[in-house]
């Protein structure tokens, strides 16, 4: 099962927040159930839309699909390239990271980083999310979203996706 699809639909809700723009959600698609991608799913959603569409299309592909994809900085229009001019989250991606002996927790919070608003466990490690108090130049949210990478030793997100293995 591509299961828990009331968790990606409260975490869509949550990224979405304030922020106007499109928010790209894609994922693979297993038709013939033997491990590869028959099929890329992509569509746009935005902060306007409604939960249950997302939960019904989410719905429709369980056991079926991997690899969930979301967009965490929005778009100005679907499948565009050009972001919305400021970002109110920022990221780390610690995927597949060797654990420091304390604990990501403990890491964070003895470099002095504030407690991540929200963190997703994605069946190879973490991704830790903090929203900020008011949206920021988007510009400012990649550089941000870096220097975490480096504090941590994590991949520093490319195309402003991160992944999300439901299953």
């Amino acid at each position: 099962e591509c299961g828990l699809v009331e968790q990606a639909v409260q975490y869509l809700s949550t990224i979405m927040g304030r922020s106007e723009g499109f928010y790209e959600l894609s994922f693979g698609v297993d038709d013939n159930r033997d491990g590869r991608y028959d099929r890329m799913y992509k569509t746009w959603v935005t902060k306007d839309t409604d939960p249950s569409s997302i939960k019904a299309l989410l719905q429709q592909e369980v056991g079926k699909c991997r690899d969930v994809y979301v967009g965490v900085l929005p778009r100005v229009n679907p499948e565009g390239t050009s972001l919305i001019p400021t970002g109110e989250w920022l990221w780390a991606d610690l995927d597949d990271k060797v654990r420091p002996e304390i604990g990501w927790d403990n890491f964070i919070l003895q470099r002095g980083i504030p407690s991540p608003t929200m963190k997703v466990f994605t069946g190879n490690g973490y991704h830790y999310y903090w929203r900020l108090q008011e949206p920021v130049d988007a510009t400012l949210v990649e550089q941000y979203v870096q220097r975490l990478a480096m504090e941590f030793g994590s991949d520093p997100v490319q195309n402003r996706r991160l992944y999300r293995d439901w299953e």
